[in-house]
């Protein structure tokens, strides 16, 4: 592209989470004009570093997988060095019994090992991806809890590949389609073995995410939600309480619950609207404690759970903080009770489960925080996931371009649920914007 075709278009990117950032990153650097337009009063998204008195937490999106090119990319252009995951043991508590992740119960080996095989000879029909309904048991509307049921054959087992699942999905697994969880995990189905959650942002992706927006050179208008998008002869007049305001072009970044809540005028969006519809978003709480000493890391599994309890799972924050921190991830059915309760009640309830595993925690226990994605009106969800039905209903649909506006998010991308599949989908956004506006890819001078 060059510069001085580039600077004719002025684009609009609605959403300053992690794919509006790179869009808007992206386009800045090629020479587009951009404005951004975020509902919240901050960048990020679901990406979000907070700093409360002196103790930083991630109380979004955390980890990187080895094989997420583009954010370890992104990390290397703004002089990031990621922080590598604690070498260590994770604990493994059911039942009133625990073993460690070194020494798996062996009937709940047999059951994942058992599982992974078939999901590997699915994943491998012949008929994949168009037909692969017919190899799937139940088709697209089977579930990912159906293929788990199927393939294990101890209670254990089950609940040890269920709890890890449920933990990578974010919800109950008879909310994930199983054709959907297939084509993931056909992402990651030849790693070696040690390539997820690998990484880390050592001071807080928030570091990230401010540098790029100002290597944008974008102009942000923060604590501004969108209230329609209307198709001109000439682009696309985005409105706000502020007014109206026009582009040559747009890229919506917005989750699909709220993009619904938009009023899009003159585009034939109406498979893409049903797909932001029918879209999965998991139910997933992060809460985030601190304590007076690092009375839990001191063990083996250096407080890296996976437990039967509300808790579910447990990790040590990678910031480095006065005082130690653990992050307690709750999903599906345990994470919305919790999001009706009090934070005060709801952090009681967590500590109670980390004290019974970890005794002398609530003794040690300075302050808490959770951060509910469930019920905010930004996202209304963590992450997304597909749904059962929705790979052959709307998949297909959910980023397809309309004109001149354009669909990112990691919603609509291949690694869906994942910080690389924003920034995935941001760059497929803008190859599309490209190529409608009749400019050639590459940055020319």
């Amino acid at each position: 592209m060059n510069r001085h075709e580039t600077a004719k278009f002025h684009v609009a990117v609605l959403g300053a989470g992690l794919a509006g950032l790179t869009a808007a990153l992206r386009l800045g650097q090629a020479g587009f004009p951009v404005t951004v337009f975020e509902a919240r009063d901050r960048l990020g998204g679901r990406t979000h570093t907070v700093r409360a008195d002196g103790t930083a937490y991630e109380a979004g999106g955390e980890w990187i997988d080895a094989d997420h090119h583009r954010m370890l990319g992104l990390m290397t252009e703004f002089g990031i060095v990621p922080s590598a995951a604690r070498d260590g043991i994770r604990r493994y508590e059911y039942a009133g019994e625990s073993c460690r992740s070194d020494a798996v119960w062996p009937e709940a080996q047999a059951d994942a090992d058992r599982f992974y095989a078939l999901a590997g000879r699915l994943f491998r029909a012949p008929t994949w991806p168009a037909e692969l309904a017919e190899a799937v048991p139940g088709g697209d509307t089977a579930s990912l809890q159906r293929l788990v049921s199927h393939a294990c054959q101890t209670a254990r087992g089950e609940w040890l590949l269920s709890a890890q699942l449920r933990s990578d999905e974010g919800d109950e697994l008879d909310r994930i389609g199983l054709m959907g969880w297939l084509a993931g995990y056909g992402l990651y189905a030849m790693r070696e073995g040690d390539e997820a959650s690998a990484y880390r942002f050592p001071n807080g992706i928030s570091e990230m995410l401010d540098q790029m927006a100002h290597a944008s050179g974008a102009k942000f208008h923060l604590a501004t939600p969108i209230q329609s998008v209307r198709a001109t002869p000439t682009g696309v007049l985005i409105e706000t309480a502020a007014g109206p305001h026009a582009f040559d072009a747009a890229i919506c970044t917005v989750p699909p619950k709220p993009a619904q809540r938009i009023a899009f005028e003159g585009f034939d969006i109406a498979d893409q609207r049903a797909a932001w519809a029918a879209c999965g978003m998991s139910r997933a709480i992060k809460f985030t404690l601190e304590f007076s000493d690092a009375f839990a890391f001191t063990g083996p599994d250096g407080g890296n759970a996976l437990t039967d309890r509300t808790v579910g799972q447990l990790w040590t924050g990678a910031i480095a903080n006065p005082h130690p921190t653990l992050t307690a991830y709750v999903v599906g059915d345990p994470a919305e009770a919790l999001a009706r309760l009090p934070e005060a009640d709801a952090i009681g309830r967590v500590l109670a489960d980390i004290d019974a595993m970890y005794p002398g925690a609530a003794e040690r226990f300075r302050r808490g925080w959770r951060t509910d994605w469930i019920q905010d009106p930004w996202c209304e969800g963590a992450f997304s996931h597909l749904a059962p039905g929705y790979v052959l209903a709307h998949y297909p649909n959910v980023g397809r371009p309309a004109g001149r506006l354009f669909f990112a998010g990691e919603h609509t991308s291949v690694w869906t649920g994942f910080m690389e599949g924003a920034v995935e989908s941001a760059e497929r956004a803008i190859d599309e914007l490209t190529l409608a506006l009749g400019l050639h890819p590459g940055i020319e001078p």
